[in-house]
């Protein structure tokens, strides 16, 4: 009866199997299928999840994440701090507290995640099996009738999710999110672990295999469609580092008799659909040669703004970039972290997310791709996501090592 006292609040707080299993999956499946919370913008487990990284990092061993952490929270307070006292960007310090906080928090993610699920075991396929149902299910309605699925998907996320110009101009596909381009590599980021479990099982590869390339070619995102094949082959072929011939040879015939098993799906759905607006619009813009391809859709051309513009320095300017007498928007996580929070950040974030990037490129190929030419850490639910993730590969990296030992 005395032990039981003296055991600790945080210490039963993390002990409670049923709780902190709760806790991972009300996550996963809060990043994936809930809207934001609207008053603040933020996700609804966060505050959860949040003091349990707290608990969890007072309580734990300290490890090479947990240093890298410390070093990109230093540099953000750092580069917050500059910003609200140099001119013109303290006219954003409200922004910059509230981007500050966000990247700062996300993180809470990844510790929580990573020591739990070496405690508990976690099925976190689940939730991600149930959230590509839905966004399969939204993207059919989407191609039968775009306004009216926008119009559902407002009142579900709220006024925040796609812009109407996206959808009454364009019809691109954008799921919670505002940029069509993010939705994608959402999905590409959430489908890694279904891929990776359904290899080995050629009519799911399959199916969502065909799945992927609709979402992604109603998305628009020529991005997400150039590295989606390389996903797939990768995944198909991935065997821990045996790459021999007689592990190769005989999966190379099966593997383009599910590629083109695949396309077929897709091209009867296209034909059987082939009045659909949004798909009209989606051939026209992906298989156009109108050059955009050639420079980046634009985006080179704002990356060399920004470095013509900025000195690369040890800590940022905070999050509101301003040039030319306005905001200014890098479009890549990368440009946009060097300048923001400076170089030490951006080194030690690519160190954080991606040290493990040639063990698994079906999960890090999205984030990596995103990281550097869209948004991967700008949007809160896509690095939620890209850090649980990432925290239950490292566990299971983990457990292999260990039972090969």
């Amino acid at each position: 009866m005395s032990i039981a006292k003296n055991i600790s609040f945080p210490e039963k707080y993390l002990s409670n199997e049923w709780l902190m299993k709760f806790l991972v999956y009300f996550s996963l499946i809060d990043i994936t299928i809930l809207p934001y919370f609207k008053y603040f913008i933020v996700p609804y487990s966060l505050p959860l999840i949040v003091v349990s990284s707290l608990i969890i990092i007072l309580k734990s061993k300290k490890d090479y994440y947990y240093y890298l952490f410390i070093i990109i929270l230093v540099s953000v307070i750092i580069s917050l701090l500059a910003s609200l006292i140099i001119f013109p960007y303290n006219q954003y310090a409200t922004n910059n507290v509230k981007r500050a906080c966000q990247l700062i928090t996300t993180f809470a993610y990844f510790f929580s995640v990573k020591w739990i699920s070496t405690k508990f075991n976690i099925n976190y396929r689940l939730p991600l099996y149930l959230y590509i149902l839905i966004i399969g299910v939204l993207a059919h309605l989407f191609i039968l009738d775009p306004i009216s699925t926008l119009e559902m998907m407002r009142n579900f996320y709220g006024p925040l999710v796609t812009e109407q110009e996206i959808v009454l101009v364009h019809y691109r596909f954008a799921y919670l999110f505002s940029d069509p381009n993010t939705s994608s590599y959402f999905f590409l980021i959430a489908v890694a672990p279904a891929l990776i479990a359904l290899k080995d099982r050629p009519t799911w590869f399959v199916i969502l295999s065909a799945l992927g390339m609709m979402i992604i070619f109603i998305g628009q995102s020529r991005g997400a469609m150039l590295i989606f094949p390389v996903i797939l082959l990768f995944t198909y072929f991935y065997n821990a580092g045996n790459y021999s011939i007689n592990y190769i040879f005989p999966r190379i015939a099966p593997f383009f008799l599910i590629i083109g098993s695949s396309i077929a799906i897709f091209l009867l759905y296209f034909y059987l659909n082939a009045d659909s607006i949004v798909l009209k619009k989606a051939y026209i813009r992906l298989l156009s040669s109108d050059g955009s391809y050639a420079n980046g859709g634009h985006r080179f051309s704002i990356w060399l703004q920004g470095i013509d513009y900025y000195l690369p320095l040890p800590f940022g300017r905070g999050y509101s970039l301003y040039m030319n007498n306005e905001l200014y928007f890098p479009h890549s996580d990368v440009i946009g972290i060097l300048y923001r929070y400076g170089f030490i950040a951006l080194f030690a974030i690519i160190f954080f997310l991606f040290n493990r990037f040639s063990a698994s490129f079906t999960l890090f190929l999205p984030g990596f791709m995103a990281f550097f030419i869209n948004s991967l850490v700008d949007e809160q639910k896509v690095f939620s996501l890209f850090l649980m993730l990432l925290a239950f590969y490292l566990n299971e990296q983990k457990n292999k090592m260990t039972v090969s030992a």
